[in-house]
């Protein structure tokens, strides 16, 4: 037993034992991933047609997100139209809080709908026809029949607002509803002469209708002045074979229109999920903040704070990735704010305090120095409680001076008591207070004995 309590007492084991409870240590810090993650983010974002770039698009999104430990649920729809008005109806319990929109859809009655930001990449307004016809003006389209999506696209929304302008209305064409493949379908069967799709020019759903079905993208000349028309229009250019380099897909240079991507988010979500959903956009478009710093907001929804700030910043701030949730309570530079505010605060009760306590030792000193003038400025309390009196302590000046310093020492040790418990006092600093009192208290009990012996 002797030796198996000198082993258990040795240096030896106690070193063992303390470089054990290092590497269980550095295992268990091994085992805990440190990089800041999106658990937090559990929301559903609406996005289009399982065949359109909005759903590619949040696909990309859903699977960076899981990467990363959040959450992200996309919600298939007609589209844009369709999108802004799940947005809002979904709003009690907000677990689908984003959707992609076209741009120029901002809704016309109040609404609570923010612009969380803008893709640098604009969709594009092609208009396609059936092999062989020909639409080079817009004269050419006077009664034609035209697919323009289905309701709730952004595409029917958009067609429909082009084709009301006063000039294009007097053409008389007819516009039906219905979705892309089935307008692909019409187009071949000749039950319609023009489809209107809107949708990112490198599609898989474009490149099957013009390399595989041998529509065509329209040549309407001109086309440049419905751009005019609309702010949240602009044109741009698909080159000869840009589909197809030998076959010369399209034959010619084809100018088009072109509509910017828009994220909006309602306003019942909450920071957090603001600046993951942004994070995950800058991470999958490399110009994203870039973009959104230098494009004016022209699309009639207010920027939301969040996004504000994000671009600004070029990033999310220390707060929104590393305590998102304590983001969600407060906004990162309110915290700055209110840590400032308190710092202020405890300054300004610091000096508060050390006031009142100079006050206090002043106070005490001047009673010491009309004390001194009745005993000598040499005399102290222990001195003057042991003194025996004599005759010219007997007098009333003396009296009425031994009086008024011990009043005045009571009433100035009760104060101190009371500012000691003061909450301007900060931990620790009440003993200065009480140094105070034993002080006082040391001179009053002196006092108190002499007057005693003067009866």
């Amino acid at each position: 037993m002797k030796v198996l309590r000198a082993f258990w007492r040795s240096p030896t084991l106690k070193s063992l034992a303390f470089a054990a409870l290092l590497i269980g240590l550095a295992s268990l810090i091994a085992t805990v991933d440190l990089r800041p993650s999106l658990s937090h983010l559990d929301v559903g974002v609406y996005s289009g047609s399982p065949t359109g770039s909005y759903f590619r698009i949040t696909e990309g999104l859903a699977e960076a997100a899981r990467v990363r430990s959040g959450e992200i649920r996309n919600r298939p729809s007609q589209g844009s139209a369709e999108n802004l008005g799940q947005l809002e109806a979904g709003a009690d319990d907000c677990s689908t809080p984003f959707a992609l929109v076209q741009d120029g859809l901002a809704p016309q009655k109040p609404h609570d709908i923010e612009l969380l930001g803008r893709l640098q990449k604009a969709e594009t307004v092609f208009v396609l026809s059936a092999p062989g016809k020909h639409y080079e003006s817009f004269e050419s389209l006077r009664g034609v029949r035209v697919g323009i999506g289905p309701d709730g696209s952004g595409a029917h929304r958009l067609a429909s607002s082009v084709f009301a302008l006063p000039e294009l209305s007097r053409l008389e064409t007819k516009l039906v509803a219905l979705p892309n493949e089935a307008a692909f379908d019409a187009l071949e069967r000749g039950d319609l002469d023009l489809t209107v799709v809107v949708i990112d020019e490198d599609a898989e759903l474009i490149q099957s209708a013009l390399l595989v079905r041998k529509l065509e993208i329209a040549p309407i000349a001109h086309i440049d002045a419905i751009a005019r028309r609309f702010p949240f229009l602009t044109t741009g250019r698909i080159g000869t074979g840009q589909y197809d380099a030998v076959a010369l897909v399209p034959a010619t240079d084809r100018t088009v229109l072109r509509v910017d991507t828009l994220v909006v988010v309602h306003t019942c979500a909450v920071r957090s999920q603001r600046i993951a959903m942004l994070s995950l956009l800058d991470g999958a478009f490399p110009d994203f903040v870039r973009h959104n710093q230098e494009t004016p907001n022209q699309t009639g929804l207010p920027l939301a704070e969040a996004s504000r700030h994000f671009f600004q910043n070029g990033g999310p701030e220390f707060l929104d990735i590393w305590m998102p949730r304590v983001s969600d309570l407060m906004p990162p530079e309110n915290w700055v704010y209110t840590v400032m505010g308190i710092s202020i605060l405890f300054h300004i009760m610091g000096f508060a305090h050390r006031f009142r306590l100079w006050r206090v030792d002043a106070n005490r000193v001047n009673v010491e120095i009309r004390i001194g003038r009745v005993f000598g400025p040499t005399t102290t309390v222990d001195e003057i409680g042991r003194l025996e009196p004599a005759p010219h302590h007997r007098t009333s000046e003396t009296l009425k001076a031994l009086d008024d310093a011990i009043g005045s020492l009571e009433g100035l040790n009760d104060r101190c008591r009371t500012q000691s418990l003061s909450m301007l006092v900060p931990m620790g600093g009440e003993m200065a207070y009480r140094y105070q009192e034993t002080l006082m208290a040391d001179a009053l009990a002196n006092l108190r004995r002499f007057r005693r012996r003067l009866g």
